[in-house]
């Protein structure tokens, strides 16, 4: 009976697996008895492995779709091509550029760039995307540099050059309005009318608006500028049509250029114009860089310059006329630690109303050197061109007519060209000091703290009504290969104090008792011979040795610069002559 229903179970699994219907007769012919014409005895391993009973096994591609094809090879991705960018640039220092985007054909997996674009240059490489981006902050040629698109195929490179360049901006009006929208890199005021111009103002605004590192070159038209307040700006040129021909005026008596609290203004130059009517026309703060000033007139100021900061100040070929000051310095005072330097200059009728340095106060430990410089009446109660707590070094100069007013009581009524109290070492050579030095007198007085070096200078025709004040006067004043006569104060003849040192060839038209020259090579009581002051070469008027006179080559063993007040090559004899002038 068990075997009976397993022979059925296993026809009903055979007949799922053929492709007609399994009956009864092929039942008995698989048993062995009478088959059927149809009937096909099966193969006993079909029915335990259920395999198909076609003669050719079917096969999985024999299955597949007729039209299905084997699998082909990933794809090859070309390598990049015709990479480019819009190039060359030049970008202003100080403003964001637009990104620089590059153009290439095909896919890039990353980006290269040589040389390196650097932190310093401000400018930011993208090795995902190939952008260049930010602020350039360092003034550079166009460089050339290489960009790279790599794949896994392969890479291109393009060549893109970049330079950056000062930020320049033409001032067109002399109008005085603001910038409509500091920090765009435009130079643009909107003024009545509905007019868009670049105003100085404007300018200077854009200046403050960009990083400090920029530099920025503004030019000015001829005219005058009148301001209503002070303009501030970051490290720019100013350069004017000419010394007389661009004026910038405070209109309401105000200053010129002061930043007052507002960010350090970096270097800061002026070249080429006028500054006139400012209560202060300048005023640099403890924070602020260099102050460089070429062909500027300062005329009719209450305070020309006040100079505050560690950076230096350079004055060269500028005209300081007429300025006055109730605290001193009416020209130029400078609260300095750092050198400056002042060449080529002219400093006339500058006065300083009760106080000291008619045209000058140097009060700090940074050195001043003047060159090339004359100073012509200059007036103050003490120092009459120049007061000085600080080192200051004088070279072919000339002090004329230069007067210290004195006031009664006052500890420091002198030095009518130069007074050097405090910290002050003075060193003056080539130097001519003439003329009257006022009722406070001398012309160069030194106080017990500092020093005064004299050398190759001369000084002749000072006079002041002033008793017993000689014209140089100082117990640490020296005096060598110079020139001292015609010197009178309210006592008669007195060209130096009795403790003023020799040291060596030096020329007195008084006795002994005057100056007590007692040096190698001195002369006293002698004529030197001088002509007049007047111009005879050379950026300051001098006095020439005449013919005859005991200067002539008579500095023999001295150690004579180079040349002489006017420039002209010492010596032109045997040996150099004494004094400020070298004759033929």
């Amino acid at each position: 009976m068990v075997r009976a229903l397993s022979l059925i179970f296993l026809a009903l699994v055979c007949a799922c697996t053929v492709d007609r219907p399994f009956s009864l007769a092929d039942f008995a012919c698989e048993q062995g008895g009478p088959c059927a014409p149809d009937a096909t005895p099966r193969d006993a391993g079909a029915l335990d492995t259920g395999a198909q009973t076609d003669a050719t096994p079917q096969t999985d591609a024999a299955q597949a779709t007729p039209d299905a094809e084997a699998p082909d090879a990933a794809p090859i991705v070309p390598a990049p091509r015709d990479l480019s960018y819009d190039s060359p640039q030049v970008y202003r220092s100080g403003f964001a550029i637009a990104p620089l985007t590059p153009t290439v054909v095909g896919s890039v997996l990353s980006w290269s760039i040589a040389p390196s674009l650097g932190a310093r240059t401000g400018l930011s490489f993208d090795a995902t995307s190939g952008v260049i981006s930010g602020i350039p902050s360092v003034i550079s040629r166009p460089i050339d540099y290489r960009v790279t698109a790599t794949n896994a195929s392969g890479s291109a490179t393009a060549f893109v050059s970049i330079g950056v360049d000062d930020v320049e901006f033409d001032v067109n009006s002399l109008a005085d309005e603001d910038d409509e929208a500091p920090g765009d890199g435009r130079c643009s005021a909107l003024l009545p009318g509905n007019l868009h111009a670049c105003t100085l103002r404007a300018a200077m605004d854009e200046t403050m608006s960009s990083l400090p590192a920029a530099r920025h070159l503004i030019r000015v038209p001829a005219g005058t500028i009148r301001l209503a307040i002070p303009v501030c700006g970051r490290s720019f040129d100013v350069v004017g049509a000419g010394r007389d021909a661009t004026v910038i005026e405070a209109a309401n008596g105000d200053g010129i250029f002061d930043c007052g609290n507002s960010p350090a203004a970096g270097d800061v130059a002026f070249e080429k114009l006028s500054m006139q009517g400012a209560a202060r026309a300048i005023l640099t703060q403890s924070g602020d860089g260099a102050l460089y000033l070429s062909k500027v007139a300062f005329r009719h100021n209450s305070d020309g310059i006040a100079k505050q900061g560690p950076g230096p100040l350079v004055i060269t070929e500028c005209l300081f006329e007429s300025n006055t000051a109730p605290m001193g310095g009416a020209a130029l005072t400078i609260y300095s630690s750092s050198s400056s330097s002042i060449t080529r200059s002219v400093f006339n009728d500058n006065v300083a109303v009760g106080a000291l340095g008619g045209a000058i106060v140097q009060g700090r430990t940074g050195l001043l050197h003047v060159a090339d410089t004359s100073f012509s009446r200059n007036s103050a109660r003490g120092g009459g061109a120049i007061f000085s707590v600080g080192p200051l070094t004088v070279s072919r100069v000339l002090f004329a007519d230069n007067e210290a007013t004195g006031v009664a009581g006052s500890p420091n009524p002198r030095g009518g060209a130069l007074l050097c109290v405090g910290n002050c070492v003075a060193a003056l050579t080539n130097s001519t000091i003439t003329g009257r030095s006022g009722s406070g007198g001398n012309a160069v007085f030194c106080d017990a703290s500092s020093s005064v070096s004299l050398r190759f200078c001369t000084i002749a025709g000072n006079r002041t009504p002033l008793a017993s004040a000689p014209a140089v006067t100082g117990a640490a004043i020296t005096v060598e290969s110079c020139i001292l006569a015609n010197n009178t104060d309210g006592s008669g003849s007195a060209s130096c104090a009795p403790e003023v040192r020799s040291l060596g060839h030096n020329i007195s038209d008084t006795a002994a008792t005057d100056c007590q020259l007692s040096g190698v090579g001195d002369l006293i009581s002698t004529d030197p011979r001088l002509g007049p002051l007047a111009s005879h070469g050379g950026p300051t008027q001098t006095m020439p040795l005449l013919s005859g006179s005991a200067a002539l080559d008579a500095a023999q063993g001295s150690a004579c610069p180079p040349t002489d007040q006017r420039g002209v090559a010492r010596p032109m004899g045997p040996a150099c002559d004494i004094g400020a002038f070298e004759a033929p």
